[in-house]
């Protein structure tokens, strides 16, 4: 399963606010509200961040039809599983089918408490059609783009070494 021993802790302050401001409300041109947030985070391993969100929805004066769009930077700490994973080994061997060589290879990870959280900026646009006159019906389409930094992954270090079949001798180039 994904449970493995291990131990760490980190330590999360955050401050955030949000709220949807009413822009214009006109008979004819519809409804046009804005979503603000921010969100100030602060981790005792990696430091101080600040994520934003702004985002608009316009009702439009056709029934039924809403169009929106957003604009965030966002944040995705490291886990503890990912920061603090302790050291496992994995052992494995393959045959050569035309030489019969045997193959041993084996990787090592470890978590790294050094992460740094991964960042992104979404954009995201998109259109709502929900009309009165069909009941229960709603359907939508967006666009959106996300670009992601600093991805947070694992690196595995392979390492592996060939053991030789009976009969065979190895070339040493550094011989005189």
């Amino acid at each position: 399963g994904n449970y493995h021993n291990g131990n760490g802790q980190y330590t999360v302050d955050e401050a955030y606010l949000e709220t949807g401001v009413p822009l214009y409300k006109i008979p004819g041109w519809g409804s046009l509200d804005a979503d603000l947030a921010g969100r100030l985070e602060h981790y005792n391993t990696a430091g101080k961040f600040y994520t934003w969100k702004l985002g608009i929805v316009w009702d439009t004066p056709v029934p039924g039809v809403r169009l929106r769009a957003l604009q965030s930077q966002d944040l995705r700490a490291p886990n503890l599983s990912e920061a603090f994973a302790p050291t496992s080994a994995v052992n494995s061997a393959a045959t050569n089918p035309f030489t019969n060589a045997q193959f041993n290879f084996g990787s090592v990870s470890t978590g790294n408490p050094a992460l740094l959280p991964e960042s992104s900026k979404t954009a995201e646009v998109g259109v709502v059609f929900q009309p009165d006159y069909i009941r229960g019906f709603h359907a939508s389409a967006d666009w959106y783009r996300i670009a992601v930094s600093n991805i947070i992954g694992s690196t595995t270090v392979m390492f592996g070494f060939t053991a030789k079949p009976a009969g065979m001798h190895s070339l040493d180039c550094n011989s005189s």
